[in-house]
């Protein structure tokens, strides 16, 4: 971390060979894609550890130099220059650890097939800047030195802009052994949050702006306001009329009803009645001794065998 070859890479990873003299132009603001490969030849659908293994997790980094002194231009004189050093650093884009999924930015760089994508600022001035893009392995950065360092430098003319003068860092210098972002143990205890190194957070203004723009929120429904209660036409209450009071009958004294009054008739002395009470009881005695004897009669007289008859031959 104190060699110069951390700026851009170089020394023990020299620079590949007639170096490209191509610069790319992109406007303030626009989107641009980095592609990351195992090895110069690019992608290799037979190697295992293309673009990169899968062990190496870790963040994803990129800067933008500033040149102070010349006219305060956030800029370079020549993006093909060889000499890097004394250029101060601005961060522009990260993408670190994500603890409710467990992934880190190398995870979702290897996903997507080595490829990253992020913004430019369309605030910073318009000029020649080289582009550091940054891959920190710590799979090792359990104890210092641990951790691995892979970055790569673009060529870039960037158009448009503004007149921004963000924060800077300076590499070497950026980054210290004791950063809790270079040594970490990633697999004991379990990682819950994790500090991208560099002094440029990415809680800045410059830093939002160069995130990738997300999708809009949804817009939200209105709220449902309470339907208004209509009006209900009432009637007005009419007073009743008094109903007037039922004339009270008075009880008129019936008169008295006419009986029918039968005439008396004389009755026969009871000396003639006597006679005629005694003829008829003696009428009764003399019917029921007749009954009796009849029932004697009947029981006293021989059974009669039933009647046979034959026919004559």
């Amino acid at each position: 971390m104190e060699a110069v070859d951390i700026i851009c890479n170089g020394g023990i990873n020299p620079y590949h060979q007639p170096m490209s003299q191509s610069i790319i132009t992109v406007p303030a603001g626009a989107t641009v894609t980095t592609e990351w490969h195992h090895t110069l030849a690019g992608a290799d659908p037979t190697d295992a550890s293309d673009p990169i293994d899968s062990s190496h997790k870790g963040p994803v980094i990129s800067y933008l130099p500033y040149l102070r002194g010349l006219c305060q231009r956030a800029a370079i004189p020549n993006a093909t220059q060889t000499d890097v050093t004394g250029l101060k650093w601005f961060k522009i884009w990260e993408d670190g650890y994500d603890a409710s999924t467990a992934t880190w930015g190398v995870d979702r760089m290897i996903a997507n097939a080595g490829k990253v994508t992020f913004s430019i600022p369309s605030c910073i001035p318009a000029g020649q800047y080289l582009l550091r893009h940054e891959i920190i392995a710590l799979h090792a950065a359990s104890s210092y030195p641990g951790a691995q360092f892979y970055m790569e430098c673009a060529q870039l003319q960037i158009t448009g802009g503004g007149s921004a003068s963000p924060a800077t860092v300076s590499f070497p210098g950026a980054y210290a052994g004791t950063d809790p972002g270079i040594t970490i143990n990633i697999y004991y205890p379990t990682v819950t949050s994790y500090t991208i190194p560099g002094e440029n957070a990415p809680t800045s203004s410059l830093a939002r702006e160069a995130r990738p723009p997300r999708k809009p929120p949804r817009p939200r429904p209105p709220r449902k306001l309470p339907r208004p209660q209509r009006a209900r036409a009432r009637p007005p209450k009419l007073p009743q009329p008094r109903r007037a009071p039922l004339a009270r009958l008075r009880k008129l004294p019936q008169p008295p009803r006419a009986r029918a009054q039968l005439p008396k008739l004389p009755l026969p002395p009871l000396p003639l009645l006597r006679p005629r009470v005694q003829q008829l009881l003696e009428l009764s005695l003399n019917t029921v001794s007749a009954v009796v004897l009849a029932g004697l009669v009947l029981q006293s007289a021989p059974p009669v065998s039933p009647a046979r008859f034959s026919m004559p031959t």
